[in-house]
């Protein structure tokens, strides 16, 4: 079920946690995602089904939230404290699994131009956040060596196209639409 596959990821985050964050790239691009999606699947589960009801009107509080999460775990400095304190290392196994779980049950809910400018920023925030990483004559994260920083420009910037390779595949040849074009199917951005 989905909630074991969420609690499984999470406990496997947890238990790789220092060979994980040993890396700034699979920090970044492993770990944080991972727990996100655990929170994804922990809300496909139907033991999330109580959720936030009227609290969540058109998918704004819960797509507010996720937001809210994930700008600050884009920062350098969140990153970086996420290794230096065991309270923001805490706050980070327990955010971004509740932001992907607020988004997950926004998702379904959001029009679908919301949808598209979502996905349209989240492009453009991976693009901007591996341009920083990658043209930074600086180290953006004290733990983590300046060499690691170039690689995570590039891997973020790759991430991008391939999220942006794909967005175009699911437009070119019609994947994840319904018969209903004012609904979405709940595919994550």
């Amino acid at each position: 079920s989905a909630w074991i596959v969420a609690t499984g990821i999470v406990t496997a985050m947890f238990a790789l946690r220092h060979p994980l964050e040993s890396n700034l790239v699979t920090h970044v691009v492993v770990q944080m995602p991972l727990l996100a999606i655990s929170g994804w699947q922990f809300a496909d589960s139907p033991r999330s089904v109580v959720a936030l009801g009227k609290l969540n009107s058109g998918g704004a509080t819960g797509l507010t939230l996720a937001l809210f999460v994930f700008a600050f775990w884009m920062l350098p400095r969140s990153v970086d404290g996420a290794v230096q304190s065991v309270a923001l290392e805490t706050a980070k196994f327990f955010t971004l699994p509740m932001a992907g779980a607020a988004l997950a049950m926004s998702w379904p809910h959001l029009p679908v131009l919301a949808v598209a400018i979502i996905k349209a920023n989240t492009l453009s925030m991976l693009l901007f956040l591996g341009w920083l990483y990658s043209a930074s004559p600086f180290r953006l994260c004290n733990n983590y060596l300046r060499s690691e920083q170039d690689v995570l420009g590039a891997a973020l910037i790759s991430v991008a196209a391939l999220l942006a390779l794909a967005q175009a595949a699911r437009a070119t040849i019609g994947l994840g639409r319904s018969a209903n074009p004012n609904t979405h199917t709940r595919h994550p951005p």
